[in-house]
């Protein structure tokens, strides 16, 4: 319960978009790696050039189409406690600031489910979790709300003139199948 509550202060706060199969996108600064091939902690082969995670950059590779999971039970679901264990994600004003150098930046998409914990300290713009999905490399802000659940940035941008406030609620529920 706390962690659904928590999660809804990041959403909101952040305006990060959701898609249609009820995920939510994120962004992830990331390193290239460097170095001879080894095995990361979810036994995915790490070669030179892959994505791996900024803090250790060996614990996971986070290519496209990868998986990075933990055990739920390992990852600190305590609040107050800032930097702690878990795979992290966030918005893209944290994700910028913690990013250098050559880092990159990659979108996951991430099951609400899999959220544990969303630190206070950086103001609600990170969240900790045990699983995502790589789903793209960084090209720009995610600015439309929803996307489909197969995320491309090649999927048509929303109309400009079109007035989406307006849409009639009932049929914003049954286009979507929330009714």
């Amino acid at each position: 319960m706390q962690s659904q509550r928590e999660l809804y202060d990041f959403l909101e706060h952040e305006n990060l978009p959701i898609t249609e199969d009820g995920y939510f996108l994120a962004y992830k600064a990331v390193r290239v790696y460097r170095g001879e091939s080894f095995m990361d902690k979810n036994g995915a082969k790490v070669n030179d050039g892959d994505f791996v995670d900024k803090h250790t950059g060996q614990s996971f590779r986070n290519n496209v189409g990868d998986f990075p999971t933990m055990l739920r039970s390992r990852v600190d679901d305590n609040r107050t406690v800032g930097c702690s264990a878990g795979l992290h994600a966030g918005s893209i004003k944290y994700v910028e600031g913690y990013a250098s150098g050559d880092d990159k930046i990659v979108i996951v998409k991430i099951h609400p489910e899999s959220v544990v914990s969303v630190p206070s300290d950086e103001k609600c713009q990170k969240v900790r979790v045990c699983l995502y999905e790589v789903v793209a490399e960084y090209q720009g802000v995610l600015t439309r709300p929803l996307y489909s659940e197969e995320f491309s940035y090649d999927e048509d941008e929303e109309d400009p003139d079109y007035d989406y406030e307006d849409e009639d609620e009932e049929e914003l529920d049954s286009e979507h199948g929330w009714n």
